[in-house]
């Protein structure tokens, strides 16, 4: 009769004024306490996994697990640290179920049966593109196309067009830390393509401070400041032209830390 009473023995237990039917479990034979005890540890054991379950959530829809982020991990229920650890763990790429089941975080398989059937790995002649990519090829950052910004570790559709997008906006890269301003792109990213990146100053397409308008050199994001790029006007209007590029350091809005990225953009014509 108590063996068939176990789950809510185990809830009982758990729940305040479970003193007496623990008193009186004692009392049983030795054998029936070793099975109550076994069978309580089972329940406690089953509780936990079904906690577990409820804690993680499904992908929305197929991914390569390569090109998810640290956030895309945690919206699955991981924590910040367990994410992290994945990250790091992934240098050289998830190409199947057993080369993801080597890092421990995988090896929960409440977790893993939930993410399971939406894995998508890179095929084995992508595979075999990024070791020779890694074995001497580079990709030029100011004139790679999208689909060659692909062929970098860890950069997919998404990442290749914020690289495009922000080489625009900026009018170039002229250094590869710049790759940071970029929403979601970590350092740890960065490590990783880092050896493969060059970059040609040559291609900077550089903002004529006598002819710019406050639009434009408001949109660059060095600027991103109305005010700013207004006093810069006005002042070229007072002087009639800019002789050099550091007379807009007379601006009492601009402040040396902008003043030192925005330079190399600029010119005097």
């Amino acid at each position: 009769m108590v063996i068939v009473l176990i789950p809510r023995i185990y809830y009982y237990f758990k729940s305040p004024g479970s003193f007496s039917l623990s008193q009186r479990i004692k009392e049983l034979p030795e054998e029936e306490q070793k099975e109550i005890k076994r069978r309580i540890s089972y329940y406690h054991n089953q509780s936990k996994k079904q906690k577990n379950k409820h804690k993680f959530s499904p992908p929305a829809s197929k991914f390569n697990p390569n090109e998810y982020l640290r956030e895309d991990w945690m919206a699955l229920g991981l924590s910040e640290k367990q994410a992290q650890t994945i990250i790091n763990f992934n240098r050289f790429g998830f190409y199947s179920v057993e080369d993801m089941q080597k890092c421990f975080i995988f090896q929960n398989e409440d977790f893993f049966d939930l993410i399971a059937d939406s894995l998508v790995f890179p095929s084995k002649s992508k595979r075999s593109s990024d070791k020779s990519f890694g074995s001497g090829l580079a990709v030029d950052l100011n004139r790679a196309s999208k689909e060659e910004l692909k062929q970098l570790k860890g950069i997919g559709d998404y990442f290749a067009d914020k690289i495009i997008s922000y080489r625009e906006r900026l009018g170039g890269f002229i250094d590869v830390n710049q790759l940071l301003e970029i929403s979601k792109f970590d350092a740890e990213k960065l490590k990783l393509i880092k050896p493969y990146l060059l970059i040609n100053k040559n291609d900077i397409n550089k903002i004529d401070l006598n002819a710019v308008d406050v639009k434009t050199l408001k949109s660059h994001p060095y600027v991103n400041d109305w005010n700013l790029a207004n006093s810069i006007v006005k002042m070229r209007r007072q002087k009639e032209r800019y002789t050099s590029v550091e007379e807009i350091k007379e601006s009492v809005l601009m402040t040396d830390s902008v003043y030192k990225k925005l330079e190399p953009y600029l010119i005097t014509k």
